[in-house]
């Protein structure tokens, strides 16, 4: 069931030394993928683990990371290196999940990106332009996140940036009326209402 145990066997008739080192190489490539089920309805062949983030072995995800253009950064562990090819830009480069992808790697914290199509900053209508804010405690480097926008903002496309304080009470209350006044203006939930922007969709 594996090349260890099936070459040798399959080979014999013309086995040698150097022949054996050989398929001892060859096995030692893929042992770690040669795992197979007993259950008759699995028909997952094991190589397959090769090309699954969640099942392929640590030292397979450098290779499968540049499979989606990305290079694992230095020092990252192994939940973080699955984490990273999971949220690849390049997967869906130029779309707003792309976009905020690409900054909230540059981010701390809870890496909340508020994210408007079609407006400027200040809300004004353009369908031409879209407008990326993120908090001053978890952007640590404004013009890492300026030079993300720029690779990963279609060419087409305006776009504006702007690092703002996180919310207290006092500024998401404002002028507000009431609790159905204030879930109006920024969402059912504190996700939404926590330093949201009117019109901004929240990425957290």
């Amino acid at each position: 069931m594996t090349i260890a145990s099936d070459w040798p066997e399959q080979l014999a008739p013309w086995m040698t030394a150097d022949l054996a080192d050989f398929v001892a190489a060859v096995a030692s490539m893929w042992d770690q993928v040669e795992i197979f089920d007993d259950d008759p309805g699995n028909d997952v062949v094991a190589w397959q683990r090769l090309f699954d983030v969640d099942t392929a072995p640590m030292i397979v995800l450098p290779w499968l990371a540049q499979l989606v253009g990305e290079r694992l950064p230095v020092g990252v562990d192994e939940n973080g290196a699955r984490a990273w090819i999971r949220s690849s830009p390049n997967w869906v480069r130029g779309t707003p999940q792309g976009i905020v992808n690409a900054v909230k790697r540059l981010l701390t914290g809870r890496q909340v990106v508020q994210f408007r199509e079609r407006s400027h900053l200040d809300g004004t209508y353009d369908p031409g332009c879209i407008a990326v804010l993120t908090y001053t405690s978890e952007t640590p480097n404004e013009e890492a996140v300026r030079q993300a926008l720029r690779r990963n903002v279609p060419a087409n496309l305006v776009w504006e940036y702007n690092v703002i304080d996180a919310a207290t009470w006092a500024l998401v209350e404002g002028g507000m009326a009431d609790w159905t006044e204030l879930e109006a203006t920024y969402g059912p939930t504190w996700g939404n209402v926590a330093g949201a922007q009117p019109g901004y969709d929240v990425w957290n």
